[in-house]
Parts: C-alpha cells; structure tokens; sequence
C-alpha cells in the first residue's frame, strides 16, 4: 500500500530540552466521559491530533511502500547490497480507544510512544546502532485518508533498520509447545505446556546471549543515557549466520517505554553524580546484583539453566549471583565496583 507523500517530522522530545512526557498534552480521561461506552473511535481520533511541531527546515518528502519490511536497493541496476527498513507507524486508531484501567486515551499512548522511541533511537551513539541496536533512519508523517470527504489523520513514523532473526520469547514458547505466532503470545505461558530444555539452545549459548543482554543495556544506558525500560525477552532478537548457525547478533529492540535520562530531572541528577565518579562503564556485576532477573521467577525464567529453577527463589538468585560473579570477575573494560565481588566466594549451593 502505498502511502501519500510522507515528510521528515521533528519528534516532539528532540524539539524540546524537557522530559519526554513534559510537553505532552492532558490526557483524556476515557472512563471519566459521560456515555463513554458511545464514543466513536475514530471521531475521538480526529478530535485529537498528534501532538504537532514545526516543520524541519529542510523536510524530506518519499511516497513510501507500507508493507512489512522496505526493501531498497541503493543503485539502478541492483547491484549491491539490500538496505531493509521496518517502518513502525503510531496511529491512534489502532490503539485501544482507552489503553488502561486510568482511561489513558489512544492519541496520549500513540504519543508517547513514538516520541519516546525516536528520543531514544536519537539519543544511543551511531556506534551500537546496527550492533546492539536497530540503525535508526529518522522520523516522518503522512495523512492517511478516513473515508470522510476531504478529511485524513495524521500519523508518525519512524524507519529503522530490519534485523533478521527470531525473538528470544518465540524461541522461549516454543520450548513450550506454544504457537509463537499465537496473538495472545505475551499471555501465553497460562496455556502453554512444560518446558522441553531440548528445544531450546544449549545453556552455555543461552548465557552467552544472556552476557551479550547485560552488556548492550549497559552500554546504552552508560553512553547513550537510555533506559529501556522494558526488556523482556520479547524485546531481544537473536540472529544467526553461517553454516555453524553461530549466534551473529544480540539485538535488543522497541524503545517506546525508555527514558533519555538527561531529558528528566530525575535522570539528569544520575548523570551527574555518574559524571563524578568513573569515566567506564559500570560493572555488570554491580548492575544486576539483585539477579532477580535471572532467577527462576524472572521474565527470563525458561532460558536459565535447568540447575537454577528451584522452588526456593532465594537459591535460585544466589545461583544467579554465583554466575555474574564468575563471568565478570576479571572484566577490565568496566570500572571498579564500589564492592568487591572478586572476594565473593561461590555459595555451593
């Protein structure tokens, strides 16, 4: 479907030195409107534009093909490589007239999430995008039409780079004889059968992966000032090459809960007590030293190794422990933990 002439649009965020959130307008309380059971959709839609900034000063216009993945290739004849984008779009309409139990409205959470994805993709240094994360290739608009006579909707956009591969929650369900593609897979784990270890990678390719998670959180959150805010296994892409199908890429993905931290109060004074201590990165061990992510209550609870599930969450965590410990112990690109966990003696248990 082709789409009409889209043009480069400034994201709210990056227009303002404010939070992400500050700017936005007042949402509407769905559960608060009389009758709010008669609201029609798409009249609140168009009652409720996204947010609008000034034009750039010199805008980009394409007619862009909307489909799953665009394909471009760079020269006329084809020759050369195949540059695939995905083009993620945030239309309140196809939003949920009222998000949450508060009433958030449509058009607020199309809102959000957009300028809180294109801040951060903006924010994370070119260096970890096509790495740690998808290359970011900017922000756009186009009005789409609604079937009203001269009326249309506007809707924001971002491209960012494809990444071929398979999320770590697919992989996850189907360990569990789980239909990935099943439309209520985040749900899933109520339906889903007992955990097959066989069919999922082995366990010391799933800690790599799982050293490769910490290690590109930190790193945008350290040098790029992003917290993900949201990193489940859903939002980690696995990729693979080769004949050995090694694991190519760790890819961690979808930002439209994160914080720029230097774009809130909160996140600026973590700057600035950051900016008086060490100048590398802090040390994964000291990061997730809580290791309740990775205990058998955790979102990561079926890629941990079989020896950590146990009843007692409390072992299961010291097992956890003993590993960030063990993978980290002479890691010298980080700095000093202000514990020594080098001291730390495995709990055996």
């Amino acid at each position: 479907m082709a789409t009409p002439a889209s043009r480069s649009h400034i994201n709210l965020a990056a227009s303002s030195t404010l939070g992400t959130t500050r700017r936005l307008r007042r949402m509407v309380h769905i559960t608060r409107i009389p009758n709010r059971h008669q609201v029609d959709h798409l009249d609140f839609v168009l009652l409720n534009p996204p947010l609008e900034t000034d034009a750039p000063a010199e805008a980009q216009f394409h007619v862009l093909t909307l489909v799953h993945i665009i394909s471009h290739k760079p020269k006329e004849d084809g020759g050369g490589p195949i540059v695939a984008f995905v083009a993620k779009s945030y239309d309140g309409f196809e939003y949920n007239l009222s998000e949450t139990e508060n009433g958030d409205d449509c058009m607020y959470r199309a809102d959000l999430d957009y300028i809180r994805e294109a801040a951060a993709s903006v924010a994370i240094p070119s260096r970890f995008q096509g790495s740690t994360v998808p290359r970011y290739f900017g922000s756009w608009t186009f009005p789409l039409a609604v079937g009203v006579s001269n009326r249309h909707r506007w809707v924001r956009m971002i491209l960012i780079q494809y990444i071929r591969g398979e999320s770590m929650l697919d992989i996850m369900l189907r360990a569990r004889d789980t239909d990935p593609g099943d439309p209520d897979r985040d749900g899933a784990w109520e339906k889903c059968g007992p955990l097959d270890y066989r069919l999922l990678p082995p366990e010391e390719e799933r800690l790599d992966i799982l050293a490769r998670i910490i290690e590109g959180e930190i790193a945008i959150w350290w040098h790029g000032g992003v917290q993900h805010g949201d990193l489940e296994p859903r939002n980690v892409i696995i990729s693979r090459s080769g004949p050995s199908n090694a694991v190519s890429r760790v890819a961690i993905v979808d930002f439209n809960a994160a914080y720029v931290l230097h774009r809130c109060e909160r996140g600026r004074r973590v700057l600035e007590r950051r900016a008086m201590g060490s100048k590398l990165p802090i040390s994964p061990t000291e990061r997730y030293w809580s290791g309740s992510a990775f205990n058998c209550r955790g979102a990561y609870h079926d890629w941990i190794p079989e020896s950590w599930v146990t009843t007692d969450p409390d072992v299961s965590n010291a097992r956890a422990l003993d590993w960030l410990v063990a993978r980290w112990r002479d890691y010298r690109t980080t700095s000093p933990s202000r514990n020594d966990f080098s001291a730390i003696p495995p709990t055996g248990l």
